[in-house]
């Protein structure tokens, strides 16, 4: 992990639960099947990325 990783954040927008780590995101898929994230820089407030996962 490196500092700028700090910097982020990672909403489901199928419920809105927020994570800081891409692991817990991979479990949370797992747990509830939600696929769509989207990453989020802190320090802005900018979206990142839009992510669909399979």
């Amino acid at each position: 992990m490196n500092d700028k990783d700090l910097n982020i954040v990672w909403v489901c927008t199928q419920c809105s639960q927020n994570f800081l780590f891409y692991s817990d995101i991979q479990d949370h898929k797992a747990s509830t099947g939600h696929s769509r994230i989207y990453k989020f820089d802190l320090l802005s407030g900018r979206m990142i990325d839009k992510i669909e996962m399979s």
